[in-house]
């Protein structure tokens, strides 16, 4: 996957990486706002060394332990020695569950944690002194047991003795009694060490502060926007794997089996325009993504077909999507415009949209009311019948009829149903030197484009190809669109123009041209040309009389003048009226320099 693609999906699914986010993020805050903030404190011990000697190989005798000194502070004794010194109302094992301790050699690190700094810092000293209380009572335990176990082996040697004293050479009562001699020396080195050292552990470092436990606050939070991320992104390209619909140019072509044409930008715009001008975008010689890639379609299709006089290319789509008949009447418009007789038919008899199209464009009424204004172009329908279209379209009227068509033209355009909807797509197919079907990213799905393709191929219909609509719009296109034009196509370039031009007292060049153009369609509708705002004021201004003049003469030198078309015995034409391509001002006007015999 390139960078563009992954990119695309994450565009796609915004709204999932989104969601992800926002959920994460409100999760932490949740977690932090209930959160009982932790702290840990530390107290250090120092232990007898012979104590801390017996801790580290084991359990001492009548310690009473478990054999290590974390089980020592968690002892039930010492539990409740500190809750004790504590005064807390808390169950001792409670506190001791928030405690631990870990020996190295003969220290021993006390490690509470508390709700509060000062909460872990009295824990810590409070079971610190707790196991050193403990030890003290060990201590006097520990002698008691020494004690009774020499009372004890006293008596053992007193009746060993007793057996010796008959016996000399008796060999168990010797090694008895060499055992309980060795015993009791070493219970009094015990005895002597507890006696001489009334202290076993002392504290060398009391808590004095207290370390948050946990990570901070922005760390959780950066932490759960950085996962609702990943989430996010995972979701969307989740959506994407379950997601059916068409993407990229690659899975088009390949599921199809059939090149893509063009890629049909802009439509969306396009369609806006149209509505509020009722002009088809490709006859207003305005470039835009959208024109330039219907004129990629009609080169790529005039390609991809067979070399023939009359030529016939049916437009139909996968589904409902991607305006259809707006595209098939801009391609036929673009065929017209190209200098090759079009004519261009509606095939949909179930929603016939497309000679309404053409309608708004404009019909000559009087001559050909099958005639569009577009060059080179006329519209053609196929009347109405009873029966189901796509039975009447399948009869041998239909088919003479769109041969017919085809003779009269060299290229004739058929805008189609959409292939799953009804056979009606099928049935004109084969009529076609070429089909075009519409394709929409986002919308069509993969086993609809597919399925679609079966139904032509299977009726033997020559598909040439693929326009895709709805592909995200490429800034080379918009290049291309913009290049070659001059500086009133820009917005920047026309407010420049119409800055000199006020200050001139001259009307804007590109409002002339505008007017002119208006003129232009309008003298070929057989309408008079509107005039341009300079030349009406030029015109009044003309009339208008000077000192020393009448308005008699005025009115008579404008009715002299040989390019007044309202001069008698000149009845004026559609060919003698004349769009300026310059607007005069005021002072060539009244000197005659825009006029045919002053340019002459």
């Amino acid at each position: 996957m390139t960078l563009r693609e992954f990119g695309r999906v994450i565009r796609s699914g915004w709204y999932l990486v989104l969601l992800a986010m926002v959920v994460a993020l409100t999760g932490a805050w949740f977690y932090l706002d209930r959160q009982m903030p932790m702290f840990e404190s530390v107290t250090r011990l120092e232990l007898q060394e012979d104590l801390a000697t017996e801790l580290s190989e084991g359990t001492p005798a009548g310690a009473g332990s478990e054999g290590d000194v974390s089980a020592s502070f968690r002892s039930s004794s010492v539990a409740e020695a500190a809750a004790a010194l504590l005064d807390s109302s808390a169950p001792p094992t409670l506190l001791a569950s928030m405690v631990s301790a870990e020996q190295f050699g003969p220290m021993v690190d006390v490690t509470a944690e508390g709700y509060s700094p000062e909460q872990a810092m009295d824990m810590a000293d409070a079971f610190a002194q707790a196991y050193i209380d403990n030890l003290a009572g060990y201590r006097t335990a520990e002698i008691e047991y020494v004690e009774e176990r020499q009372e004890a082996l006293s008596e053992q040697l007193t009746e060993v003795t007793d057996r010796l004293n008959v016996d000399e050479d008796d060999a168990l009562a010797l090694a008895e009694q060499n055992l309980i001699v060795e015993e009791y020396t070493a219970l009094s080195v015990r005895l002597n060490t507890l006696q001489a050292n009334p202290e076993l552990a002392i504290i060398t470092s009391r808590a004095e502060f207290a370390t948050p436990q946990g990570m901070p606050d922005m760390q959780v939070i950066a932490l759960a926007g950085l996962g609702g991320l990943v989430a996010g992104v995972g979701l969307a390209f989740l959506r994407r794997s379950l997601d059916q619909r068409l993407r990229i140019d690659g899975e088009v072509a390949d599921l199809a089996g059939a090149p893509v044409l063009a890629h049909i930008y802009g439509l969306r715009q396009a369609t806006r325009d149209f509505r509020a001008t009722r002009m088809l975008p490709v006859t207003r010689h305005v470039a835009t993504p959208f024109t330039e890639s219907i004129r990629e379609l009609r080169t790529a299709v005039a390609v991809t077909m067979p070399p023939e006089q009359h030529q016939v290319v049916v437009v139909t789509a996968v589904d409902g999507h991607g305006s259809r008949s707006f595209g098939a009447a801009n391609l036929a418009a673009s065929f017209a415009l190209s200098g090759r007789s079009t004519i261009a038919l509606s095939g949909d008899l179930r929603q016939p949209d497309f000679d309404r199209l053409f309608q708004s464009v404009g019909t000559s009424s009087e001559s050909d009311p099958q005639r569009s204004e577009i060059a080179n172009l006329s519209v053609r329908t196929l009347p109405q019948q009873r029966l189901d279209p796509a039975d009447y379209l399948a009869t041998d009227g239909v088919r003479a009829m769109i041969e017919e068509f085809r003779n009269a033209c060299e290229v004739l355009v058929i805008d189609a149903p959409p292939v799953l909807a009804a056979a009606d797509a099928t049935i004109l197919g084969q009529y076609a030197s070429g089909v075009v079907l519409v394709a929409t990213t986002g919308k069509t799905e993969r086993n609809a484009l597919t399925e679609a393709v079966d139904r032509l191929r299977t009726n033997q219909v020559p598909l040439v190809g693929i326009a895709l609509v709805g592909v995200a719009r490429d800034r080379r296109l918009m290049y291309a669109s913009t290049y070659g034009s001059d500086e009133l196509t820009g917005r920047a370039g026309k407010l420049r123009q119409r800055f000199s031009a006020r200050r001139r007292g001259e009307q804007p060049r590109a409002a002339a041209i505008e007017a002119g153009e208006a003129g232009a369609e309008t003298v070929a509708a057989g309408r008079p040309a509107p005039k341009a705002a300079g030349v009406d004021q030029a015109a009044a201004d003309a009339q208008t009389p000077g000192p020393g003049s009448t308005g008699e003469d005025s009115g008579a030198q404008a009715a002299a003048r040989p390019d007044n078309p309202a001069t008698p015995g000149s009845p004026p034409s559609a060919t003698d009226v004349t769009v300026p391509s310059k607007v005069l001002s005021r002072r060539e006007v009244q000197s005659g320099v825009g006029s045919p015999a002053g340019r002459s």
